[in-house]
């Protein structure tokens, strides 16, 4: 069985897409299982033709489901629901530092294991759910994480709170 990462929202390279494509090809390496689907908007002609590229080239587990213009939100969470492990591997920067991506509250309220770049508000939002594997997305082991993957369980004590919590939440100051 096909282990899907997922890959959604902005498509930039500052949000991290060339880090999810060399990821997932060094996993894929290591485990023909793993795929990645590439599910959102990228408004960058340049980045946009270097996706296309690179997902042709790996049409065997890549697959890319794009626009110029946003998407419907349905159609991620579709894919959301569909994959076994979702992405969060924003660049490090300062604009990204401090804040909560929606996708973190998509993939918990979804029940979905994240592996997640590091970065401490993030890693202490997944720590209460138990829910992510945090890496260096420019400095990763894909053995180690293959294994993390393998081993770990994920939201042990199920994601029942994620579920009653939603990301307006956070951005009223009302959140965890």
């Amino acid at each position: 069985q096909n282990i899907t990462l997922l890959f959604s929202g902005t498509i930039a390279q500052e949000n991290g897409i060339f880090e999810a494509i060399a990821l997932t090809t060094a996993l894929h390496q290591i485990d023909q299982r793993y795929r990645l689907v590439i599910v959102g908007c990228c408004h960058q002609p340049k980045t946009a033709r270097q996706i296309k590229k690179l997902a042709l080239s790996h049409k065997d587990f890549i697959s890319l489901i794009f626009n110029t213009i946003p998407l419907k939100n349905s159609l991620i969470l579709d894919n959301v629901v569909k994959a076994d492990i979702g992405l969060v591997c924003y660049r490090p920067q300062n604009n990204f530092k401090n804040k909560l991506p929606t996708k973190l509250f998509e993939y918990t309220t979804a029940g979905l294991p994240i592996i997640l770049q590091q970065n401490p508000k993030w890693e202490a939002f997944c720590e209460k759910f138990d829910n992510a594997i945090s890496v260096d997305f420019q400095n990763f082991n894909a053995i180690e994480i293959d294994k993390m993957i393998q081993t770990k369980v994920f939201y042990p004590k199920g994601n029942m709170k994620a579920k009653q919590y939603v990301w307006e939440d956070e951005v009223l100051g009302l959140g965890f």
